[in-house]
């Protein structure tokens, strides 16, 4: 569960910085949260980003910790690695990221 928690924080963490929404990143590798710098508390973009990626198959919760499971496998990952990815993408494009 480190492992996986350790690769999915390092690549959400640089996805977000590569399409210019920093993140916020706590809480253990099996165990993390995630929430974006400037949400001032709202959870509008972690609400939004939540939202794109369930629609896109990977359920993350906008507001409280998520939890790594032991079975999840590198492709597992990598899936949702790619998900997370274009949910970022898709949160840049919306309003709610202009402010």
């Amino acid at each position: 569960m480190r492992r996986a928690g350790t690769r999915l924080r390092d690549g959400m963490v640089a996805q977000g910085e590569s399409h210019g929404l920093p993140v916020h990143w706590s809480g253990p590798p099996a165990l993390p949260f995630m929430t974006f710098r400037d949400d001032e508390g709202s959870f509008a973009r972690s609400r939004a980003f939540a939202a794109a990626s369930t629609a896109r198959g990977v359920y993350l919760h906008p507001h409280h910790n998520w939890f790594v499971s032991a079975a999840l496998r590198d492709a597992d990952v990598d899936r949702i690695l790619d998900t997370t990815d274009a949910a970022f993408a898709e949160v840049a494009r919306s309003p709610v990221h202009q402010g």
